[in-house]
Formats: structure tokens, C-alpha cells, sequence
């Protein structure tokens, strides 16, 4: 929001009383699309001042950011974008409160649109830190500049956040709570790159300040920060809009504050005193844990354990918030969930565990619906929506059961024949990639006694069958051999290659 508002107030700014210019920021504000943002650069380059340069970089990355980071670094390397940075960074090349404005719209926007190693990018940074250093940006601009560089993978030990920690540590109390988390985060947890979706990689691990960047987190948390920042109260003239926007951002800025404290595995440990601080503030701000979404509420429940508090209100609040959302988590995708999950740290450890416990709870009861239904019509009207180990199960107890009536033949051919056993065939037919050895070999010859012969889901069985041949026993093959055959699929070219499998591990 910050970057938005440094970048469209430079644009009015600096194109005020010219006609021209504000017909240029107008158009570019009016762009849904990149590629339309693109084709206005291509167009009108040469005749936008930094004003409207800048807004023209910033509506780009703004609308390339949400199709990821590979389209955006494209776009960001074609040549008309190359030659409107080089005529902004000539444009931006003094000391003035514009000049400082300008870059730090610049340094989000190529955040966005350049690789991290660029060497434009690193010299930009070089000059947003030597400007910080200098006390010549707000405190919208520093966090804004803290964030890009983070998001760039330079607030990791090094360099550059050893100059950025000693930029900020003077400047801390100009930032409101919401900042001031954000920029404590960065440290402590550096964001994914701006052009990347939030689903697109792992989030990233914690990692140990030292140094300059342990000296700003332990003075974030010194009495004094504190108190400006999330304990002073408002002001008896503020109206309620006002101590709304104050509570947000200090419930942002305590949450934020928090993950980065425990992620920072300070040595010794912070101050008992400002985590207290952090937590009364978080209370008081009238927190509560159902506007988080999953992963941050995992984190700071995370957090909170980490810390030691966890015989808190807060604990117990986020504890029950995160049980309750679990448990109305859809079964069926309960399972993709928690692969997700398990890619995302420790800092995902809490909502791993309820997941796990509640995928295993699911899957007993399932097991217990299977075991237990009443006839065949009731296991078919389960398979449609079970998951792929579940769906395996129960097309192997449908066989079973088929298989105990007087005449299992047309038994089986009436049941293969109805609209739920082909919804619950074209399920097993899509999950077939999903399916372990094992899944595959069962389900394979559960259809074999149903002599469920669909031509198409027979060929996926083939073809995934010649993928698994490495992972399947002497006696896993066999069995799959009989079920190909039982299926008249013994002149396959899989069960060929089967064959000569089965031959050289018995040779073997």
C-alpha cells in the first residue's frame, strides 16, 4: 500500500499543472492488463517525465505481479521497459526529497519486474541504503525499501541488511505498529519475491539474527519503542475511524513482531518483558485469530510456543481457532492439504499436526463406512467422493461382496453397468497417477472381478502400470498379470513387458 501510494503521489506530484502528463497518468491508471501497460510504455515512453514514468513502471509490476514471477521478469526484460529505468534513473539522479521518492518507487516496481542478481537492482539498492543512512526517506519509504529488500533476498545475513539494520536503527520509533512489524519480519523471515504467487514456493525458514539486525530486533523490544508504537493510547480527539485504523495496525504489527522475535533465535533469549508487551497489545487491540489466514495463524501460534507462552489467553485462542478450522476442512482434500503443509517449515508444524490427526481421524471412519456398509448400492454411493487409498478399499470390498452372491457374474455386470460405478471409474481413472504399487495392483484386480472392461481406463492402467515395473514384487506382478489377463489384456504390450520382468527376477 505504501509503494502504491509513494509511487501515484510522485506521478501527481510531479506532473501537476501540465496537461499532458496528467492525460499520460490517467491512461496508465486506467490499464487493466500488462500487456495494455506495456503497449502504453511502448507508445508514449519518450514523452512521460518521472512522474508518469514512474506510475507507468509501478501500474506494470502492479498488474504483472499477480501472473508470477516468470511472466513478470519477462516483461520487466523487454527493451522499451530497459529504456524507460535507464531515462528515470538519469532523471532521479540527485539527493532531493523527489529524487528519494522516485527511487524507492523504482526499487519496488524492478523488485517485481527484474531478477534479484540484476546489476541495475543492486546499484538501486546501493543508492535507497546510502539515502537511509543519510535520514532521507519516511517512514512509509524505509519500510517500503525494507520490504523490496527482503523480498529480494538481501535481508539475509550480509552486506546489505547489516547497512539496512544500521539505517533503521535510529529511525525506529517514526514507524507505526504496522510497520514496524513488517520491517522486524523482513529480517527475521525475508518474504517471497513480490512477482511470485504466495502458493507458488515453500515459505521461506527462519534464520538467526546476529549482529546489527539482533541489535534492531532487541531494540524493537526496548520499553521505550514499545510504548509509541502499540501501548500509548489514542488521542481523546481521534475519531472512531482513527482508533479503528490504530487497532488494525497494531494487531497486524504485534502479530508480525512476534513471528519475527521467535523466528530471529536470539541468543540469549529477548526480553520476557517485551514479548509480554507484544502479547498485552495484541489483546488489547481487540485481536481476534478468524481474520488470519491458515498459515499466518499457524505462525503465530508457532511463535507463541516458541516463546514460552503457552499457558496464555492467546495461546488458547489461537489453539481453538486453528483446531475449529481443521476440523471443517473438506475431507476429500484434506490429503492435498497436508502435502502443502508439509513443504511450508516449522513454522506450519502446528496446523501439520491437527491435519494429520484429523486426516487420520477421517480415514478410520471412512475405513469404518467401507467395512460396514450395508450392501453394494451404499459402497458405490461412498466411492464417488473417497480419496485414492480410501476409493482402492472400497472397490476391493465392492468386489468381495459381488463376489458372495449366487450369481456374481450378472451381479457385477449390473452394478459395472450403473451411473455411480462410472463416476466412481472415471474418479479411479483420474487418480491412477496418485496411486502407489500396492493401490494400483489391488484396485487392478478388483476390476478384474468385476470384469469392468472400459477400454480407456484399461489402456491408463497399461500405461502406468510399464512406469511401476522397478517397485513391483515377483508376487505384486503376478497378480497384476492375472487381472490384465482376466481383462483379455494378455497380448498388451505391458503384460509383455511384465512378463519379462517376472522372468529376470526370477533368474535373478
Amino acid at each position: 500500500a505504501s509503494a502504491d501510494a509513494s509511487a501515484r503521489g510522485l506521478g501527481v506530484t510531479l506532473s501537476s499543472g501540465m496537461g499532458l502528463q496528467e492525460d499520460l497518468v490517467a491512461e496508465l491508471l486506467s490499464c487493466a492488463a500488462a500487456d495494455a501497460v506495456l503497449q502504453h510504455i511502448e507508445e508514449h515512453a519518450v514523452q512521460y517525465d518521472c512522474g508518469a514514468g514512474s506510475v507507468a513502471l509501478h501500474v506494470l509490476a502492479a498488474t504483472a505481479r499477480p501472473q508470477g514471477a516468470e511472466e513478470a521478469r519477462r516483461l520487466g526484460a523487454t527493451p522499451s521497459v530497459g529504456r524507460l529505468v535507464m531515462q528515470l534513473g538519469t532523471q532521479f539522479a540527485g539527493g532531493s526529497d523527489l529524487d528519494a521518492r522516485g527511487l524507492v518507487a523504482l526499487l519496488w516496481s524492478l523488485a517485481v519486474l527484474a531478477p534479484p542478481d540484476s546489476p541495475l537492482l543492486q546499484g538501486l539498492v546501493k543508492r535507497i541504503l546510502l539515502l537511509a543512512q543519510r535520514g532521507m526517506l519516511t517512514a512509509g519509504q524505509l519500510h517500503t525499501s525494507a520490504e523490496a529488500v527482503g523480498a529480494l533476498g538481501l535481508a539475509s545475513p550480509g552486506p546489505v541488511a547489516t547497512a539496512l539494520a544500521h539505517a533503521l536503527l535510529p529511525r525506529l520509533g517514526v514507524f507505526h505498529a504496522a510497520q514496524l512489524g513488517d520491517v522486524l519480519r523482513v529480517f527475521a523471515i525475508p518474504p517471497p519475491l513480490p512477482g511470485s504467487r504466495e502458493n507458488e514456493e515453500p515459505a521461506p525458514r527462519p534464520q538467526r539474527a546476529e549482529g546489527a539486525v539482533e541489535a534492531l530486533l532487541r531494540e524493537a523490544l526496548s520499553p521505550a519503542t514499545l510504548q509509541s508504537a502499540f501501548l500509548d493510547p489514542p488521542a481523546q480527539s481521534s475519531s472512531l475511524l482513527d482508533r479503528n485504523l490504530l487497532s488494525a495496525r497494531r494487531q497486524h504489527g504485534a502479530a508480525a513482531a512476534l513471528v519475527a522475535v521467535a523466528a530471529a533465535d536470539m541468543d540469549p533469549p529477548p526480553d520476557g518483558a517485551g514479548v509480554d508487551s507484544l502479547l498485552d497489545a495484541l489483546h488489547r487491540s481487540g485481536f481476534s485469530p478468524d481474520w488470519l489466514p491458515l498459515p499466518r495463524l499457524s505462525a503465530l501460534l508457532w511463535a507463541v510456543r516458541r516463546l514460552g507462552r503457552t499457558d496464555t489467553i492467546q495461546h488458547r485462542e489461537l489453539f481453538g481457532e486453528l483446531h475449529a478450522r481443521v476440523g471443517k476442512m473438506e475431507p476429500e482434500a484434506l490429503a492435498a492439504q497436508v502435502g502443502r503443509a508439509a513443504e511450508h517449515g516449522e513454522m506450519m508444524l502446528p496446523a501439520l499436526h491437527l491435519m494429520r490427526e484429523h486426516l487420520a481421524l477421517v480415514v478410520e471412519r471412512t475405513r469404518h463406512r467401507i467395512a460396514n456398509a450395508r450392501d453394494e448400492r451404499e459402497l458405490l454411493s461412498l466411492m464417488v467422493s473417497l480419496p485414492p487409498a480410501q476409493l482402492c478399499d472400497s472397490l476391493a470390498r465392492l468386489a468381495a461382496l459381488v463376489k458372495d452372491c449366487p450369481d456374481p457374474g450378472a451381479w457385477a455386470a449390473s452394478l459395472t453397468a450403473g451411473p455411480d460405478f462410472i463416476v466412481a471409474r472415471d474418479r479411479l481413472k483420474e487418480l491412477l497417477p496418485e496411486l502407489d504399487h500396492l493401490q494400483l495392483r489391488d484396485s487392478l484386480c478388483a476390476l478384474a472381478e468385476l470384469n469392468a472392461r472400459d477400454p480407456w481406463t484399461l489402456l491408463a492402467y497399461c500405461e502406468r502400470l510399464e512406469t511401476m515395473l522397478h517397485v513391483l514384487t515377483v508376487a505384486d506382478t503376478a497378480r497384476c498379470l492375472w487381472g490384465l489377463a482376466s481383462l483379455g489384456l494378455a497380448q498388451a504390450p505391458a503384460y509383455a513387458k511384465m512378463m519379462r520382468a517376472v522372468e529376470k527376477q526370477i533368474k535373478a
